[in-house]
């Protein structure tokens, strides 16, 4: 059962907030107070919202499985208590959700550690984004989707869970060939390659142009090389030598390997256009990327980079959020900041559904055990292709 207790495990006040509010309430009263009555508001709003008491009953289907808070050590709670979510605006509905999968957005970017933002969130974290599943219920605006149509794309409320609410412009109907587990695995790389490759190009001069992967293998990166292709690229990958033949089965030119020195060697000595860099990481001791490869660019060659250290992160938010380039260097984008658009969703779903995208799946069961293992092994970054979590078996309800 969820307690009080449980779900402000990880939202007492830090440091930063305790004295931010000090000096606030000294030289800005009025400002506090205006303040603390939000807070409570909030507050409020999302124990109305979730319906969170002390205690739940249970005699009818109000609670559902999920697994909340934050993916780090003894930070993950699972629970059968978990109130189901209600729509809540028109255009919002409510997702029976059959697949999720991860992404290290969803531990690198964790909620209940931002100084603030987190009380926004109150009084407990989901975790995930990315889902497939079946509508069971719609607002009154909602015009694109019908109760029972099956569904794959994004949750801004939690996917590690048995339902969710999302809004009908985050999600499309599930393309035909593929299954709910292959769906769930979709949404955000696809989002993320499709929008990255765009952000410098327009479709007509991608034709030939020679691209690097680097992670090629990974979850983002094994994607990435199936859309470059669809768009008549010529694609070079970088990966570790164990995974080198599960990278050559996508059809790639060739493939470099970081783990030995002459293939390193032979790649550093060619001249790419593109290079989409999934490996710069926000964990101090990855290195910089670009510092290696970065000199393999040609004279217009371009360079996205979809993570990062903190500093390329925060402008890389300013930078996607207000859609301009004022803070690229050398036609490198420091940090590529995906963002949720129904178009560009049904634009990969046509992709899809033409049999040009296939993904490569680990299939886990949905419990706490599986959970914490499914994001060690993500954290490693040495998966290939994508972690999904099976929440519901059958699918014929």
């Amino acid at each position: 059962m969820i307690t009080f207790q449980d779900t402000i495990s990880n939202t007492k006040l830090s440091m930063i907030e305790l004295i931010s509010f000090n000096l606030c309430f000294y030289f800005f009263p009025w400002i506090s107070f205006l303040i603390t009555l939000f807070c409570l508001y909030l507050t409020y709003k999302k124990y109305s919202e979730f319906l969170l008491p002390f205690s739940i009953n249970l005699k009818r289907k109000t609670s559902m499985k999920s697994i909340l808070e934050n993916p780090k050590e003894e930070n993950i709670i699972f629970s059968n208590e978990t109130p189901i979510p209600k729509i809540l605006k028109p255009n919002e509905l409510l997702i029976k959700i059959y697949s999720s999968s991860i992404n290290p957005v969803d531990y690198k970017i964790p909620i209940s550690k931002i100084p603030f933002l987190r009380w926004y969130f109150f009084p407990y974290f989901n975790i995930g984004y990315d889902i497939s599943g079946k509508i069971i219920d719609k607002g009154e605006k909602v015009t694109k989707f019908n109760i029972g149509d099956f569904i794959y794309g994004f949750s801004k409320k939690g996917s590690l869970q048995e339902y969710t609410i999302s809004n009908e412009n985050e999600i499309i109907k599930k393309p035909n060939n593929i299954n709910f587990n292959e769906a769930s695995s979709l949404p955000l790389v696809t989002l993320t390659v499709y929008q990255s490759l765009f952000w410098f190009y327009k479709k007509e001069d991608l034709i030939n142009k020679k691209i690097l992967v680097i992670g090629a293998s990974g979850g983002v990166g094994h994607v990435g090389i199936q859309l470059f292709k669809y768009f008549n690229m010529k694609v070079y990958g970088v990966c570790s030598f164990k995974n080198s033949n599960f990278v050559l089965n996508y059809g790639i030119e060739k493939v470099f390997n970081y783990d030995n020195k002459e293939s390193l060697n032979n790649c550093l000595n060619e001249k790419f256009d593109f290079i989409f860099d999934t490996v710069s990481s926000f964990e101090k001791n990855d290195g910089n990327q670009f510092e290696i490869y970065g000199k393999t660019l040609s004279d217009n060659g371009k360079y996205v980079c979809i993570n990062g250290n903190y500093y390329n992160f925060f402008w890389g938010v300013v930078d996607s959020f207000f859609n301009f380039k004022l803070f690229e260097k050398k036609n490198r984008h420091l940090h590529f900041m995906m963002k949720f658009r129904y178009n560009d969703l049904e634009n990969i779903g046509k992709i899809i559904n033409e049999g040009n995208i296939k993904p490569n799946i680990s299939v886990r069961e949905f419990n706490k055990e599986e959970v914490v293992k499914g994001f060690d092994e993500l954290k490693s970054r040495r998966t290939k292709g994508k972690i999904v979590f099976e929440i519901f078996k059958d699918k014929k309800n």
